[in-house]
């Protein structure tokens, strides 16, 4: 695989965060555009739709992306600077 190396990647979320672990890239400065809370986004859309199934879906879509993220944040060496959108 061949070496990728960048001075700065801009992830779009905690949960893509995981492409960071990836050995052939080379990345400088880690950038984390924060432009909603996708768990509680998910959790509410769950909480306000009517079929169990749909809400089955939506919550365990939370509860993964929520489990990436924490996963990453605790786990990061890696130095990121956050900015809100």
């Amino acid at each position: 695989m061949p070496q990728l190396a960048y001075d700065a990647v801009l992830l779009e979320g905690e949960y893509v965060a995981t492409i960071l672990d990836n050995p052939g890239l080379q990345v400088g400065n880690v950038f984390l555009r924060v432009h909603n809370n996708e768990t509680r986004y998910f959790m509410e859309l769950g909480n306000s739709v009517s079929r169990v199934s749909k809400k089955l879906i939506l919550l365990f879509r939370m509860r993964k992306i929520s489990n990436m993220a924490s996963a990453y944040t605790q786990t990061s060496r890696r130095p990121i600077f956050c900015f809100i959108v």
